[in-house]
């Protein structure tokens, strides 16, 4: 029995993605719009309108395709609001 070797391109049952390069790393500041140096009641108001500008019930008469495309900004935004809270305690 031979053993196959998985490269980091394979896709492997149960594993999260990887990042690939056509998707570019956005730090969680760039996502929320602010500086590095921000306080926690300066991230908390730039995620607020953040969230507000993006949410996709707001965007719903808009069309399917932009729903979509808020629901994925949304999710990005609040994964980078939970990075920044998690960073700053």
């Amino acid at each position: 029995m031979t053993k196959t070797r998985v490269e980091a391109n394979d896709s492997i049952p149960n594993e999260p993605k990887r990042h690939t390069t056509e998707e570019p790393i956005r730090q969680w500041h760039e996502i929320l719009e602010i500086d590095t140096s921000a306080t926690a009641a300066e991230i908390q108001i730039a995620y607020h309108k953040m969230i507000n500008m993006y949410h996709p019930d707001r965007v719903d008469n808009l069309g399917r395709e932009l729903k979509e495309m808020a629901e994925k900004k949304t999710k990005e935004i609040n994964a980078a609001y939970t990075l920044a809270k998690r960073l700053r305690k």
